[in-house]
This record gives structure tokens, sequence and C-alpha cells, in this order.
């Protein structure tokens, strides 16, 4: 019999049948007592269903459509961590079937593969524990979004900051003075304020892999700005800076304590005199972004959420046009922060 007929399947279930014969199957807690042995799981879940039910800890997120070069050992495109003949590797998916396939073409390769039976589904009905990510809005959440999704996947990948760039020159800052772009991951305002001569440009991100983009994207000139993974809601910098750069977070803190939160780190961090220039979805823009509710502002609901020390200077309303083609309105607005000779005379202005 040809090869081609000894390999063909009356049906899906003849080929998962089959592929179930060449693997071990693992209940979640037996998988899970191998990953604590020093087997590693890989979970192929798609984005949406991680939001959904919740992130295996210490699992590698690794798309389907990308599991065998990724595995491969031999596979330029692999992952070192797992791609590896002396490790277990555990595949998990949401109930079963998808890592079943998945794991027999791993053994094709060598690999030691299992999959879960039952899957993420099994895993939550055992009680296991899995992780929310702070409601989908936390490192998890964004981790995923960036070793998922390609620049041109990102809604809002721009070709240039031009605007961003505009009013950061509005400011007429000095060259050697403190910029933090707020959520800049693998945004390009790092690289062409580093291109154009500033000298000391951090940037802070919540997932390393949109740091990691953005570094090599910029090459060896990278070392010219300060990286920083962390949630903006509760980091300290431990310096102030002259100018605060945020496109496209701060309208992602749409709970109230999640927005004090970050308006107590711009707080700390940036000083009197200090510029602000925050880009958030506009009137007319998304309720949603990545899959998370956002909050809309005009410049009036921006002036009203930052307060009175901060006195607005310019803004622009702007439609951003995403790669895959569709608009977004952004409001964009440029604020000082007010000194305290500034908060002396409006308090004087106003007993007059």
């Amino acid at each position: 019999m040809a090869s081609d007929e000894r390999d063909r399947f009356a049906s899906v279930g003849d080929l998962l049948a089959a592929a179930r014969a060449e693997i071990d199957r693992l209940t979640p807690s037996e998988a899970l007592d191998a990953v604590r042995g020093g087997a590693v799981m890989v979970d192929i879940r798609p984005l949406e269903q991680r939001d959904r039910d919740g992130w295996l800890p210490g699992a590698h997120v690794i798309p389907r459509n990308v599991l065998e070069w990724r595995l491969d050992p031999q596979s330029e495109h692999r992952d070192p961590d797992v791609a590896r003949l002396d490790r277990r590797v555990i595949v998990i998916c949401d109930e079963g079937y998808q890592s079943s396939l998945a794991a027999a073409n791993l053994r094709r390769f060598g690999l030691d593969a299992v999959d879960v039976i039952g899957g993420v589904q099994s895993w939550r009905s055992e009680g296991l524990r899995l992780e929310r990510g702070d409601d989908g809005e936390g490192a998890a959440h964004w981790r995923g979004v960036y070793r998922d999704r390609g620049p041109a996947e990102l809604s809002w990948t721009e070709a240039a900051p031009h605007l961003s760039l505009e009013l950061i020159e509005e400011a007429a800052l000095p060259r050697d003075a403190a910029i933090v772009d707020v959520g800049g991951g693998a945004s390009g305002l790092a690289a062409e304020l580093l291109r154009r001569g500033h000298t000391d440009v951090t940037v802070v991100d919540i997932a390393p892999e949109a740091l990691e983009r953005a570094r090599a994207d910029i090459g060896p000139a990278a070392e010219g700005a300060t990286w920083i993974e962390a949630d903006i809601r509760a980091h300290d910098f431990g310096r102030r800076f002259d100018l605060w750069h945020d496109r496209a977070l701060f309208h992602f803190m749409v709970d109230d304590a999640d927005r004090d939160a970050y308006l107590a780190t711009l707080d700390s961090s940036l000083r009197p005199g200090a510029h602000l220039i925050l880009a958030t979805f506009g009137p007319a823009a998304p309720t949603r972004c990545s899959g998370l509710p956002v909050r809309r502002y005009d410049t009036e609901a921006i002036s009203e959420a930052l307060g009175p020390d901060f006195e607005p200077l310019s803004s622009r309303l702007t439609e951003h046009r995403t790669p895959s083609g569709k608009s977004q309105q952004f409001q964009y607005a440029h604020l000082r922060r007010r000194s305290a000779r500034d908060t002396q005379g409006t308090a004087e202005r106003k007993q007059v």
C-alpha cells in the first residue's frame, strides 16, 4: 500500500485517535507535578482564551501556527528554552484536542511531547491556579499581545511618531532634558529622540517583549536610553523628569483606582514646570482596544482628570489609521505642570 494511502484517515476522529495512540496523556494534576519536576509546559491557546479563562503560571505561550518552528531543535526560529531533547514538553490547549495533534507532531522531532487531558477546562475544574493578570490589564495580557502579534497586527502602530515629536519640540527643551515615554513599548519615539540628539531618554513598559522589540529595532544606539520593565501604577523612578510622554496608555486606566495610581506616579515623577504630552482615544474613538475597555477623552476631560496643577498649552484631535486600515480618533494634549509660583499667583488672583 502506498504511503499516502496508509496515512489517509476516514475522519478527523481517526486522525485524533492515531495521534493519541502515539503520546502519553496527563491529567492536570499530573502535568503540574511534572512541571515542578522540570518539565516545560507550552500553552497554545489564542490570546482571547487566555484572557477569558486565565494564564497558566510559568507556561511558555507559543501560538499554534508557529509551534513546530519554535520547537524543532534544528529550526533557525526555535525557542532554545523549549526546543530541547532533554526536557519533557507538555502541550496544553483549551479542551485537549488541538494539544493531542500538536504533541504527536512534536514527537516526530524526537521531543518527549505529551498533552493534558481536557486542557485548561479540566485544569479549571480541578481548581488549579490560573493567573488573571489584573483582570486582563496586567503584564500577562500585554506580554501575550507582544508575543502573539507583530507590529502590523497592533492597532496603535504608527509609521513614525510625527505628532508626538512635534509636541515635544513645542516644549523647547534642551537636548539633555529628562524625557520619559510611558508605555513606550515598541514605539519608535525613543529611536527618533536618540537620533535627534536627546541624551536622557527613559522608556517604561509592563511587557519586556515590547522593550526587547524596540531595542532590537534601534540596534547598538539603544544603549543611549534607559529601558525599564514596570507597571506604571506602582513604580518609583527615584527621580523627576522634564517631560512625560504617553501615547495610548492612560486611556486603559478605566477603573478609578488604576487612574489614581497612574496619576500618583505622574505626580511623584514630574517636576514643577515640566511638560506632559498625553494622547488618548478621542470622543469618537472605539470603546475597546486590544480586547480591553478604554476611557475616551476630549481636552476638557483630560484637564478634569489631571486637575488644576496642569496648565493646558495646546491640543490636537487627529485620526490614526491602523495598519489594518481602520480609523481611530486620538486626542493629544500638551500641558505644563504649574510651578509653586504659578500656584501662588493663581490663588492670589482668586482672592482679588
